[in-house]
């Protein structure tokens, strides 16, 4: 034996000897040997602390306040302690116990997963959390943003890719309050707000019908009427007005449709980032010249008739020209009166101010007129030979549209420089301020001098701006130094020449400031007649009683195609001589839609229809995204409104499932470039479907999904939506549950079967649900027969047969649908809660009479029951369901209990 061991012990040697390196000894060492030299390093590290405290020590403590020989004792008591025994364990585990061991270890092993499960998990929930606040954040700040901080300017180096940067480009001038935030709370703000929505529906429908619409005369007469209301609108409907003029509103009354400005007629001048031809812009600039021109002559003629028949009663009704001479006449001795006598400074013939009076027939626009006067004055001037002369060449300029060629105004020139120029002091003028004006501006004498003769011929910042209007001409000079041409108190500089084209006139007017006018209508024309459309808008918008103005403005502006908007169709905006705003007109209306989509969603749709001036249907450049930005608007506010009103918006649908009514947007399917009912469906309705059903809208999803014939959908939500009620034992049939909804939609398949043919498997998984739903709620009514009699009739759990009954059952459980599976562990308990009751209810009456009579037929029922039972118990174990192990101890303890 002996022998045997010590061979055995060589063997277990060498089975770790190639372990260890042959260059280093080998220790060995028994248990008892480790324990012992254990027990000696403790006792080192026991001697390494002993000592008393050291001189530093005890004099910090004594500085401290503590009592040193109280530490002192502690650190005795402390050092006697012993480390021999700190670490063992309570129970020692025996060397040879590996059982124990590996107990241990497992142990540790799954706390340490444990351990780092939690740790994992709280990793995953943070990182999810994180992502989820970002996800809301983002969706937030777009809403602050467009609340708190609103911008309609944005750069002309803006370059957009995406319908999120179309949203929300924004830039430096932004607006510290909440815009619209009183629309519908303010009494006088909903009269205002109702007001112009009429007029939106008008344009609206106008253009569905694809006829134009005289835009600015109906904004302008909607002003007026509120101006009855508001005087303060007044100043806006001025701009209005202006604006008919420029756009030849004014002057077309009921003319046809061909004669009106077509809708985004100047998108090709105005509305691009491409180089617009000389011509083409020369023409628009000669269209706003025009037209501001022809509106300051009218403004002003009705003024004078105002005032005559003011100050003395007198009313020409005719439009004679005679008449409108008398009428100036009486206007001019009104004016230039004082006390009886003319002013000094003029010339007079025959006792009359003859150049004033020329001057206001072409102050008025009454250029016929004004010739007819001057044939009728030539005797009187018949002595004054270069008077005659200038008259002559004054009626050459009305017959050439107020042009004179280079001839005519180089003799007017060396009259001006002969006779005139000397009269002109440093600070005064000598002579006729009215004759001096007409030089002027007829001539286009001494255009570099810095004043017009004095304030009794400019009184008045339209006077001022008519000047501007009138001395502009439109051609191909270029002149070094763009400065003011005329001046009366406004600032002035010089220009090289005797040319002053458009863009000199708009470079000069926009050196003042909005203030300088101290009438906020002023400035809002002057960037009018500087063709500076955005920030008309931009301008009124920064006043807080003018905001709704602003966006019917833009509304205005963008129907003529005159806004410059966010566009990223060209990277290249070198090609623009001048820095050009671009408007962000899509957040504009979209932020005034959204005020009004709760209390006026109808009209909220009509502005949103406006952005679409800015789309198209076509698959290139920025004007897809509009279109799509459109439709997203449009989702966003129907999902705002209540369920009952979604059928208003995208169509009601009779009893054959067809649509029965054109919905509210449909009706307007031209103005958002819808092509037909399935574009309809595919842009519109299925979008808000799907938003409705991820926001758990379900009802409103199934009619959405219904009314784009997307059936298959329908009936998986429906699918979904039962078995989540049942899984929430939802089981109460009440008005609103699930069951209401899905019974009348299948009634509606099922009378359509050629439509839903292909549906057969999920409407059948549908209707199990719905019975599923009576059986459930049967049983909570505690009405067990009833809920037996509908499992029974449902037939996917076996209650009757033999075992060849339940493996066909058990096969056909594995192509059930999901969600009827998620419910058989619930449905099986229920079951057999019924079967129990049932039991105990017929097991109570036998009870009670059997000792008298025995029925046969509650045997028959018991054993029944107990057949049912062991059914549901052997089919439990059949199928391949994922259940917990407490339903199958309940099951069985049921089970047995019966049996």
């Amino acid at each position: 034996m002996p022998t045997k061991f010590s061979k055995l012990l060589e063997q277990s040697r060498q089975l770790n000897s190639h372990i260890y390196n042959t260059s280093l000894p080998i220790l060995e060492r028994d248990l008892d040997q480790i324990e012992s030299q254990s027990r000696k390093l403790a006792a080192k590290a026991l001697r390494a602390g002993e000592g008393i405290i050291d001189t530093g020590a005890c004099c910090l403590l004594a500085n401290g306040g503590f009592p040193v020989e109280q530490v002192s004792q502690i650190m005795e008591n402390l050092n006697t302690l012993t480390l021999a025994t700190t670490f063992e364990p309570l129970q020692p585990i025996p060397d040879t116990d590996i059982e124990s061991f590996l107990n241990f270890e497992l142990e540790n092993i799954i706390l340490k997963t444990v351990e780092q499960g939690k740790i994992q998990t709280t990793k995953d929930f943070n990182d999810s959390f994180e992502q989820s606040i970002h996800k809301d954040w983002k969706n937030t700040k777009h809403k602050l943003c467009d609340h708190l901080e609103h911008s309609t300017i944005i750069s002309s180096n803006s370059t957009l890719n995406s319908i999120d940067e179309l949203q929300n480009t924004s830039n430096s001038l932004l607006f510290s309050q909440v815009p619209f935030a009183e629309l519908t709370t303010d009494n006088a703000k909903q009269i205002q707000v109702k007001e112009y929505a009429n007029v939106v529906k008008k344009i609206n429908q106008i253009r569905n019908e694809l006829k134009s619409a005289k835009v600015f005369t109906l904004f302008d007469e909607c002003s007026l009427k509120l101006a009855r209301i508001n005087s303060s609108i007044q100043s806006v409907s001025d701009s209005w007005r202006l604006l008919t003029y420029i756009f030849r509103e004014s002057s077309l009354n009921n003319k046809s449709d061909e004669c009106l400005i077509k809708e985004k007629q100047f998108a090709n001048v105005r509305g691009t980032s491409k180089e617009v031809s000389e011509e083409h812009m020369n023409e628009f600039n000669s269209l706003i010249v025009n037209g501001s021109k022809k509106y300051f002559e009218d403004t002003f003629w009705e003024w004078i008739q105002k005032e005559v028949k003011d100050n003395t009663g007198k009313i020409f009704n005719n439009d004679s020209k005679q008449s409108v001479i008398d009428t100036i006449s009486l206007f001019i001795s009104l004016r230039l009166k004082k006390y009886g006598e003319w002013d000094q400074s003029l010339e007079l013939f025959d006792s009359f101010p003859i150049w004033a009076c020329i001057f206001y027939l072409i102050r008025s626009g009454h250029f016929l007129e004004a010739i007819y006067y001057i044939n009728d004055i030539d005797d009187k001037l018949f002595s004054h030979k270069n008077d005659l002369i200038f008259i002559k060449y004054i009626k050459i300029w009305i017959d050439n549209k107020f042009k004179l060629n280079k001839e005519y105004r180089d003799e007017i020139k060396n009259d001006w420089n002969e006779r005139i120029r000397s009269s002109i002091g440093q600070n005064t003028i000598k002579g006729d301020p009215f004759k001096h004006c007409l030089y002027k501006i007829i001539g286009r004498c001494d255009i570099n001098f810095k004043h017009m003769p004095n304030q009794i011929v400019i009184p008045s910042v339209e006077d001022y701006l008519w000047a501007h209007l009138t001395l502009v001409q439109n051609g191909n000079q270029k002149i070094n130094t763009t400065t003011s041409a005329i001046s009366t108190t406004f600032p002035s500089t010089t220009l090289d020449n005797d040319s002053y084209t458009y863009e000199n006139m708009v470079n000069n007017l926009l050196k003042y400031e909005p203030n300088y006018f101290n009438q906020e209508n002023i400035w809002n024309m002057v960037l009018i007649i500087c063709g500076k459309f955005e920030n008309v808008v931009d301008f009124l918008f920064s006043r807080d009683q003018y905001r709704v103005e602003a966006v019917h403005f833009a509304i205005a502006f963008a129907y003529y195609g005159l806004l410059r908007i966010t566009n990223s169709e060209s990277n290249n905006d070198s090609d623009i001589t001048n820095v050009i705003s671009k408007f962000n007109f899509a957040r504009l209306i979209h932020q005034y839609s959204t005020n009004l989509s709760t209390q006026y969603p109808d009209v909220a749709l009509h502005y949103l229809y406006f952005i679409c001036l800015y789309a198209s249907e076509e698959k290139k450049t920025i004007a897809k995204k509009y279109t799509q930005l459109t439709y997203k608007y449009i989702q966003e506010l129907v999902l705002l409104q209540k369920s009952e009103s979604i059928p208003h918006f995208f169509g009601k649908m009779n009893s054959e499932g067809s649509i029965q009514t054109l919905s509210e947007i449909e009706q307007y399917k031209n103005l958002i470039h819808i092509r037909d009912h399935e574009h309809f469906i595919k842009y519109l309705v299925k979008p808000t479907a799907r938003s409705c059903e991820s926001e758990g809208r379900l009802a409103d999803a199934v009619y959405l999904y219904n009314l784009s014939e997307n059936y298959e959908t329908v009936v998986d939500i429906l699918n979904k939506q039962l078995s989540d009620a049942l899984a929430s034992h939802q089981y109460s049939l009440t008005q609103d549950h699930p069951v209401v909804l899905a019974q009348s939609i299948m009634q509606n398949y099922v009378k359509q079967p050629s439509n839903f043919g292909r549906l057969e498997s999920k409407q059948r998984t549908c209707a199990i649900l719905i019975k599923l739903t009576r059986f459930m709620d049967a049983y909570q009514r505690n009405s067990l027969a009833e809920a037996l009699s509908i499992i029974k009739e449902l037939d996917i759990i076996p209650l009757e047969g033999d075992m060849n009954k339940v493996m066909m059952k058990a096969e056909e459980f594995q192509n059930l649908d999901k969600n009827i599976v998620r419910l058989f562990p619930e449905l099986l308990m229920t079951t057999m809660r019924c079967v129990y009751g049932l039991w105990h209810i017929v097991k109570n009456q036998k009870e009670v009479f059997m000792s008298e009579n025995s029925s046969k037929e509650q045997l028959t029922q018991m054993n029944a029951f107990k057949k049912m039972a062991r059914m549901i118990i052997v089919f439990t174990g059949t199928i391949q369901s994922r259940m917990s192990s407490d339903v199958y101890t309940q099951l069985s303890e049921i089970e047995m209990v019966i049996q």
